[in-house]
């Protein structure tokens, strides 16, 4: 499986990633504080969400509100939006993460795979 594109709005220092393509080789460059970390930070966050679960994956972090974009309203959600290349071709994997409480961290939407739901937003999805 490759990653082909990866786009993340509201995570950390990242207010709107863009669309960023990636190929065999990827090579991040940019100033002091321009968000390349902040990059791999979300990659590696969607990874750990998947893989181990919300509140595991938050938890590196102390909590939401270390890991939601500080200028982004207090219920915007970060957007998770991946495209992959794997066996069955091309597919594309969107996530979104809000909290239904101070410091509650839940999924509010997520394609492709199963997870916990924020209880507020069960019903509207």
């Amino acid at each position: 499986m490759m990653l082909n594109s990866f786009q993340v709005t509201n995570f950390k220092a990242l207010r709107n990633s863009g669309s960023i393509h990636f190929d065999a080789l990827t090579v991040l460059v940019g100033n002091t504080g321009s968000g390349k970390s902040n990059l791999i930070d979300a990659i590696e966050t969607y990874q750990h969400i998947v893989a181990h679960g919300l509140d595991d994956a938050i938890g590196r972090f102390m909590g939401m509100e270390h890991v939601q974009n500080k200028p982004a309203k207090p219920d915007a959600t970060i957007d998770f939006d991946l495209k992959i290349r794997g066996p069955v071709g091309p597919t594309r994997l969107m996530m979104k993460i809000a909290s239904d409480s101070p410091r509650t961290p839940c999924v509010k939407h997520a394609s492709n795979f199963q997870t916990k739901v924020c209880t507020a937003w069960r019903s509207q999805d």
